[in-house]
């Protein structure tokens, strides 16, 4: 399939799950794109990514509250899936994930079907501008989306984007970090909303971007998942005493990617 059709497809996703309306799209153009791709991608993954997107498919269309087996089940194929993408390494420990993070990114916290499909079935990533915050306009003023990440600095640059994004799937979070190719353009929003306002982010490192990322861009992924969801065989010692004295309530686990295209130096999976 052709970029820009790929790109138009996931910004479609994107604005469907965020709940946005599509002013130049009828409803049954919008559900047949989403359902032509869902097909197209469903064709081309391996069987344990395969069962991932299933899974998100079913909760989407879910009638009723989701089961805490749903949960344990998507969790499991979420697991499964990240240990066998190809030329990836898996990480238990998020903070040997960023130690292997090696040149500036930027980082943002991304809808985990759009992020799992660019990570799973290498889609592009479309990004632009929803309504903002209290206007009722529709527009295309810039807003903080995303985080600058230079490997060191203010710790809180981290959090940024668990804190400040909304989407997610049964409260399972993903967050990508990706060097800004030729499709990303930066914006700089003219204010900080003072409802935004809050001295644990580091808002210094924020920034507004739109435009496509490309996977080949990407240099790491994070899935923060609730802990009661994550099968106890997949749990480290430590986080399995954790949980069970109710001291952590996610797991993260994640994947980082290298621009050779290789894996990274430790071993991967």
């Amino acid at each position: 399939m052709h970029i820009a059709r790929l790109a138009q497809l996931a910004r479609a996703s994107r604005l469907h799950r965020e709940g946005q309306g599509f002013e130049s799209l009828s409803v049954h153009t919008v559900f047949s794109m989403l359902e032509g791709h869902q097909e197209q991608q469903h064709e081309q993954v391996s069987p344990l990514a395969r069962a991932v997107f299933d899974d998100l498919d079913s909760f989407e269309h879910h009638d009723g509250p989701v089961t805490d087996v749903e949960r344990k089940e998507f969790a499991a194929h979420l697991l499964a899936s990240l240990r066998e993408v190809d030329g990836a390494t898996y990480h238990t420990e998020i903070n040997d994930l960023y130690s292997d993070v090696s040149e500036p990114v930027i980082i943002r916290r991304e809808n985990p079907r759009i992020a799992l499909d660019a990570v799973l079935s290498e889609h592009p990533i479309d990004i632009g501008f929803k309504k903002t915050f209290n206007t009722d306009e529709e527009g295309d003023d810039a807003y903080f989306n995303a985080t600058h990440w230079d490997g060191a600095g203010d710790a809180r640059t981290l959090r940024n984007p668990f804190m400040e994004g909304f989407s997610h799937a049964e409260g399972v979070v993903t967050v990508l970090g990706f060097v800004k190719g030729e499709g990303i353009v930066e914006h700089r929003p003219e204010h900080i909303p003072e409802k935004m306002v809050d001295d644990t982010i580091a808002y210094d490192s924020d920034t507004s971007i739109s435009g496509t990322i490309v996977p080949a861009d990407i240099r790491f992924m994070v899935a923060r998942i609730p802990a009661s969801c994550v099968p106890e065989g997949e749990l480290t010692e430590d986080e399995l005493d954790d949980v069970e004295d109710g001291t952590r309530s996610y797991i993260f686990r994640g994947l980082t990617f290298h621009k050779n295209g290789g894996a990274s130096s430790e071993a991967p999976h």
